[in-house]
């Protein structure tokens, strides 16, 4: 998954940690004056204030023209202010990262001549701002927290907790680096130009998009972020446009999709693919019907609940991987019948999955059954059966360590089927089976006291580290005792 911080639905304080880094700034205080230097000048204007590496600025009400010189952190407060970003002027001080929160105003934060590839935190405040990226990795906030739900810190800076605002037209420009942009407010018109530049940059695009309002990702591999509202939402990645009942955009060059919710209503996603390879991160606790067609290409989907009912997912032409985790439950995924049928207590429904080549199965009982090609299959589970059939398939056991909020003693039957298998077991302490079946196999045990069964044809056993004593059957065997 990409790096992985979106527009629609969307109501900011419900998002990953990256994307609220966005719009919580943390404060200022203790502001040592900044010193006027007529030498200093910002797009061609003469400096008010000047900082000093180390420490940090406080603007006027009016207009400032800030030049940083390698401060920490920068309040403008209100006016239409002009903000240039650097390092320093000289000396040994290398800044990293610097704070911006310019406040209302119409304000201009630049940072596209800087040196180093320095990071830029800025909360854009109120009014028609811009922001222009330099080399480093940026957290930009179009618009402003709410100082009601969200708070202020000691120093005055908004914790950023509380309801993102936006209304008013921005315009950011990545520069170089991996940036994180959120730009809009839920429900509201948003004309805010977001365009990423070089770089992975996460982007969040909330609210209805509205002239001049344009988002691309730029250069590189993208991720929009989207949180999921109720209802439906419909994303198509040919036509490059989101729609949802209460938020809409389009786009240019993303590459990436990164879906969450606040909670675990019943809503319903869509997913349209394109022919190129498709990046689809779906991260909900519950009850989410996806109904996703990912086309050609080298697709990836990952879900992190079972799928609700009504779901249908077809990965298309391509080498396509599907990773599904869930936290309660069965999952039993049959790749040659294309069906995944989901049990949670007395509860039972099969959702179809085509066009499936790698399989990563996690939830506290798995069972999978491949298909007469060479499988891929990545297992993590309380109760693993997996059988490979035939083909020269690749099994690894994970043991339950990938269910966090499971506890249990964890066991797998693996079986290879006809081929050559590899069937490896990975962080499990449990008494794991495997069956290399017809075919030259290389079996690798876990931590526990393992069964290496190579069968017909010359196979490899190794019962690998960890307690003892293993049992191996095979032409080659290591660190077996039986």
């Amino acid at each position: 998954m990409r790096r992985t911080t979106a527009p629609l639905t969307l109501t900011t304080s419900a998002l990953t940690p990256t994307a609220l880094a966005t719009t919580a700034l943390l404060g200022l205080a203790l502001l040592s004056p900044a010193t006027a230097a007529a030498a200093e000048t910002c797009r061609g204007e003469a400096a008010t204030l000047v900082g000093a590496p180390g420490e940090r600025i406080v603007g006027t009400e009016a207009r400032d023209v800030v030049v940083t010189n390698g401060s920490t952190r920068v309040n403008t407060l209100g006016g239409d202010d002009l903000v240039c970003v650097n390092t320093t002027t000289g000396g040994r001080h290398h800044l990293r990262e610097v704070e911006v929160h310019t406040g209302a105003g119409n304000d201009l934060v630049d940072s596209a001549a800087t040196m180093l590839p320095l990071s830029v935190r800025v909360v854009l405040g109120t009014g028609a701002d811009r922001f222009e990226g330099g080399k480093g990795s940026d957290v930009v906030a179009a618009g402003e927290t709410d100082p009601i739900e969200g708070g202020q810190d000691s120093e005055g800076w908004h914790l950023g907790r509380g309801k993102h605002v936006d209304t008013d037209a921005d315009v950011i420009v990545g520069g170089g680096g991996s940036d994180d942009i959120t730009s809009g407010q839920d429900r509201v018109p948003n004309a805010d130009v977001v365009l990423g530049g070089t770089g992975s940059d996460a982007l969040v695009y909330a609210g209805h998009q509205e002239a001049p309002g344009r988002l691309s990702g730029g250069d590189d591999d993208d991720q929009l972020l989207v949180l999921l509202g109720p209802g439906s939402t419909t994303a198509d990645a040919t036509t490059r446009r989101l729609t949802a009942a209460s938020s809409s955009v389009s786009w240019t060059t993303i590459e990436g999709f990164w879906f969450t919710a606040a909670d675990e209503a019943a809503r319903t996603l869509v997913y349209r693919g394109t022919e190129d390879a498709d990046q689809v991160d779906v991260t909900v606790s519950a009850g989410l019907s996806l109904v996703a067609d990912l086309a050609g290409g080298d697709d990836s989907l990952q879900i992190t609940s079972a799928p609700a009912a009504g779901s249908d997912i077809d990965l298309g032409a391509g080498t396509d991987t599907l990773l599904a985790l869930a936290r309660h439950g069965t999952l039993d995924l049959d790749m040659r019948a294309e069906l995944l049928t989901v049990t949670v207590g007395a509860s039972t429904h099969a959702v179809p999955v085509a066009g499936l080549e790698t399989a990563g199965v996690f939830a506290p009982r798995v069972v999978i059954a491949g298909t007469d090609r060479a499988d891929y299959l990545l297992v993590g589970a309380c109760r693993a059966t997996v059988r490979g059939r035939a083909g020269d398939d690749h099994v690894s056991y994970h043991g339950a360590q990938a269910m966090e909020s499971s506890v249990c003693s964890a066991r797998a039957v693996l079986d290879g089927g006809a081929g050559a298998d590899e069937l490896f077991s990975f962080g499990s302490s449990s008494r794991d089976t495997m069956r290399g079946g017809p075919g030259h196999d290389h079996l690798l045990g876990g931590r526990g006291p393992d069964r290496l069964l190579g069968g017909p044809g010359r196979d490899f056993a190794d019962g690998g580290a960890g307690p003892k004593p293993d049992t191996c059957r095979g032409e080659r065997e290591n660190r077996c005792e039986r």
